[in-house]
């Protein structure tokens, strides 16, 4: 394990500041990530394959955060490719998904291939981004009207919601805003179907108002009720339906520590972090967060919505690498977000040990 990071080190040095060898590279370690933890640990591939794909897709964009789409087609890449590749389910997987959702399958694809064009060509983020959210909200208002589960509707709500209030709060460009606000009112619309959508209409409208207030109201305070508003109703809704004791465990990793800790960094836009060992730690953290939501969502059989969910969760996680790399954290919250890592990576820890265990 020690020479995992030299190895790594070693193949982004290869390749280069190249977007298309990043990605290729990235879906070839996901397949043996993939292959290794399904056959030796007994995990599902996404626990481990995601986690890394976010992680290494994100730290390596650090330095030179230019767009949101980079990061997002890498974690597309590992999510769609890399994790189905290696637990060799590549055709039942690209059979059901086609059969559920034939145009957001398509979508999909299309997203990933205008991304690497675009990115290559250096097209504006606003336009990958207008692809992104088109394409995620054709796949959630799918799965709502063709019977998902609610459980799986929420937890693609809970993150469409919260990467969008992040780049409502965040992003200058007004093209940007407009296609997420846009794509808000009609996730919003389609959740209205589950049985949680009581606490979502009302994030929803919560975010827009955020939105309108972004001009009124200093940040310091738009980020704590951000936080309150999408962080706290979303969890207790998760937390009421999950029944497994590892899920309710992660579930309020990401509604007590995750959610606070993310919108009040994104917030108070003060001073940066120091430490890059710490801006990895974080951006691990909510990999595997965002990694056990996409379990989640394949668990219940709503896989059309699991791609959807990972896109999204991509660009929340490179918005707030963004954040902390132009120094939008403040000081005074580095005791909580040490605190914060330490006591996600413990937890981590536990889970995996316990579900090797298990598995043994």
């Amino acid at each position: 394990m020690a020479g995992t990071p030299a190895l790594i080190a070693t193949l982004m040095e290869m390749a280069g500041t190249n977007t298309v060898e990043i990605s290729i590279g990235l879906v070839a370690l996901g397949v043996v990530t993939g292959v290794l933890s399904h056959r030796f640990l007994r995990l599902p591939a996404s626990v481990v394959a995601l986690a890394v794909g976010t992680s290494l897709g994100i730290w390596h964009r650090l330095p030179e955060m230019s767009s949101y789409t980079s990061g997002a087609t890498t974690t597309v890449l590992f999510g769609t490719v890399g994790l189905r590749i290696g637990t060799s389910k590549t055709r039942l997987w690209a059979k059901e998904f086609s059969q559920r959702l034939p145009l957001g399958a398509l979508l999909s694809l299309a997203l990933v291939f205008a991304s690497l064009v675009a990115i290559g060509t250096g097209l504006r983020p606003a336009f990958l981004m207008a692809i992104a959210f088109m394409t995620s909200s054709v796949a959630l208002v799918g799965g709502a009207t063709r019977g998902g589960t609610p459980l799986a509707l929420s937890v693609a709500a809970s993150d469409d919601l919260a990467g969008l209030a992040v780049i409502l709060l965040l992003s200058p460009d007004k093209v940007v805003a407009l296609v997420a606000a846009a794509t808000l009112v009609s996730s919003t619309i389609a959740l209205s179907r589950s049985d949680g959508y009581q606490a979502l209409v009302l994030s929803g409208v919560t975010v827009v108002a955020l939105f309108m207030l972004r001009h009124l109201a200093p940040l310091t305070l738009i980020g704590p009720l951000a936080a309150l508003s999408l962080g706290i109703p979303t969890g207790r809704h998760l937390f009421s339906r999950l029944h497994n004791s590892t899920e309710k465990i992660t579930t309020v990793l990401g509604q007590r520590v995750a959610a606070p800790v993310f919108f009040l960094a994104q917030g108070l836009k003060l001073h940066s972090l120091n430490s890059s060992t710490l801006k990895v730690a974080f951006v691990v953290v909510f990999g595997v967060i965002a990694s056990r939501a996409v379990w989640i969502v394949g668990r219940n059989r709503s896989i059309r919505l699991a791609s959807a969910t990972t896109a999204r969760g991509a660009v929340t996680f490179v918005t707030f690498a963004q954040a902390l790399s132009k120094g939008m954290v403040a000081r005074s919250l580095q005791g909580v977000v040490i605190v914060a890592v330490l006591l996600s990576a413990a937890i981590a820890a536990l889970l995996l040990v316990s579900l090797a265990k298990v598995s043994l």
